[in-house]
């Protein structure tokens, strides 16, 4: 885990407050849905200073910065504005119209995953156009260099390549395409970058320009699938929410399993350590110490040592066990996942950042109480893991 960038807790920005949203495709969407509609009753929402995302968190990250009228700075009618145009576009299948696309010549996948975007999420906003607070980073992964890039409304970069501004008419789309065209489905982005207007980076070597200009993006899970990199630096505050998928245990079923499992095991060790490293910066003391907290879908409410919420017996063989992918989700499962996940941000920021609290903290409304039933809910999910690649929505 790098530390070398890390700021010491008494030289963050002060009363600064990082949202990240993780990666896993609609179904972290969704359980970040949930989390933030409870951020917004607690009154947490305006005091976010930057929300960094990745992959499905940035689908919502996108959403939130597209609109009219920035969320962040107060939401009127919270299901009317936010959850009902999330949720219509969450049960658009858009991963299986664009792999069928990806079989035509000629066809880059990846451009048509940000025209969807642009069509149906962030309406056309530029990047240039979101709101200036809180600050909205979109995390991809640079395949040249191997490290985070980032898209933010004044500039995009790395450390390796540099930082330029961001031009002028780049789209939202772009960013939150760029974030989430996770492999093999999507192919990379490609965004023809001109080597001079990068400054500032690491590699000074005799390739860079060529390395620059051939610079492609893939998933920002890739690289971090928590979409902490660009907070844990400088925050006061860290609040992390992760709808990502739990690694799965299981047998050999062959060749194509083996290679998966390949490349699942480092990459899950790679995550486990992040959040290791995450909570224990949260739980220790001295100059390394973070104030925040994280809640995973994986978790309960009871982890936290409070009553409600889904127990365990759902929570990981069912609503964990959803599937990580862009295709149709059942008002179901999308109502599941955003109870889970406003659920488990109340339990977090009760129990770990009780400062960040109103005097009078407002009562639960849970989102879709009518699916807090588990027998329900056990049936409404037993075949959602299986719905596979190519499948109706």
């Amino acid at each position: 885990m790098p530390t070398s960038t890390f700021l010491p807790s008494a030289k963050r920005i002060p009363n600064s407050v990082g949202l990240s949203f993780s990666g896993g495709g609609f179904r972290a969407t969704l359980f970040h849905l949930g989390a933030i509609r409870r951020l917004h009753e607690l009154g947490i929402l305006p005091k976010i200073t930057t929300a960094s995302s990745v992959s499905g968190g940035s689908i919502l990250n996108g959403f939130l910065a597209s609109r009219p009228v920035s969320p962040f700075a107060g939401i009127a009618d919270f299901d009317q504005s936010i959850s009902k145009p999330m949720r219509e576009f969450c049960a658009l299948d858009i991963r299986r119209w664009l792999a069928l696309e990806a079989i035509i010549p000629g066809t880059h996948n990846s451009s048509g995953l940000a025209n969807t975007y642009n069509k149906h999420l962030t309406m056309g906003k530029k990047l240039a156009e979101i709101p200036d607070t809180p600050t909205h980073i979109f995390c991809s992964t640079d395949l040249a260099y191997g490290v985070n890039w980032i898209f933010e409304k004044n500039r995009c970069g790395d450390y390796q390549a540099g930082y330029m501004p961001t031009p002028d008419d780049w789209l939202v789309s772009t960013a939150v395409a760029a974030s989430s065209c996770f492999p093999p489905v999507f192919k990379p982005l490609h965004l023809s970058l001109d080597p001079t207007k990068l400054t500032g980076g690491q590699d000074t070597g005799p390739n860079r320009d060529k390395y620059i200009r051939e610079i492609t993006f893939s998933d920002g899970g890739v690289y971090d699938n928590l979409g902490l990199e660009p907070i844990w630096k400088n925050q006061e505050t860290v609040l992390s929410s992760d709808g990502g998928a739990l690694f799965a245990i299981g047998g050999d079923t062959g060749f194509s399993w083996d290679v998966g499992r390949f490349v699942g095991i480092p990459e899950n060790q790679a995550l486990a350590l992040r959040k290791r490293w995450l909570i224990s910066s949260f739980a220790t003391t001295g100059p390394e110490t973070m104030n925040g907290t994280y809640w995973g879908i994986g978790g309960t409410v009871a982890d936290y040592g409070l009553q409600g919420g889904y127990s365990p017996a759902v929570v990981k063989p069912f609503i964990a066990a959803i599937r990580t992918d862009l295709d149709s989700f059942s008002d179901a499962e999308a109502s599941v996942l955003e109870n889970h996940g406003y659920l488990l941000a109340d339990a977090a920021i009760r129990v770990h950042v009780p400062k960040l609290l109103p005097a009078q903290v407002p009562a639960l409304n849970i989102p879709h109480p009518e699916w807090m039933d588990e027998a329900k809910v056990q049936v409404a999910l037993k075949d959602s893991h299986k719905r596979a690649l190519l499948g109706h929505g």
